[in-house]
């Protein structure tokens, strides 16, 4: 949902002072009045890159995001060692101890 996005507005201003900065937002699970770009941030991105050869890559979200991101853009072109990634692993619930 559009309110889940982190620092949205500043982020946004970015593009007002960086030459070379685009911010695109992505929901893979809009609200009904989203009109921005949907889906799975990964796919999106090689909609609007068709080579990563010269890119380098920073990521962060779920495990499974991260290993489907990475596979997709090395197999655009991405060298796997200019991909960052910080996986976020939640902490599962302790059941009590007995």
């Amino acid at each position: 949902m559009e309110e889940d996005l982190y620092l949205h507005d500043e982020i946004r201003s970015w593009g007002e002072r960086l030459c070379d900065f685009q911010y695109v937002p992505v929901l893979s699970r809009p609200g009904a009045d989203w009109e921005g770009r949907q889906g799975y941030v990964q796919e999106v991105a090689t909609e609007d890159i068709g080579d990563f050869s010269e890119h380098a890559i920073y990521m962060c979200g779920s495990p499974d995001m991260i290993a489907s991101a990475k596979k997709l853009f090395v197999e655009r072109g991405a060298n796997p060692g200019f991909i960052y990634a910080d996986a976020f692993n939640f902490q599962h619930t302790l059941a009590p101890a007995e």
